[in-house]
């Protein structure tokens, strides 16, 4: 199973990334009052899943 990343078109990301940023301001302020991501959390899933 290659995951469904790779069949996500780009035009869809950058719709809601824009949709976040318009909303939010940024995908971090998205991240904290959206989600309820604390900045720790954040920490945490960075360190995790980005190379």
């Amino acid at each position: 199973m290659q995951g469904i990343l790779p069949t996500v078109k780009a035009a869809f990301i950058e719709a809601a990334l824009d949709a976040i940023d318009e909303v939010y301001g940024s995908l971090d302020q998205y991240l904290h009052d959206g989600l309820g991501i604390t900045a720790d959390e954040i920490t945490r899933l960075q360190s995790k899943y980005l190379v």
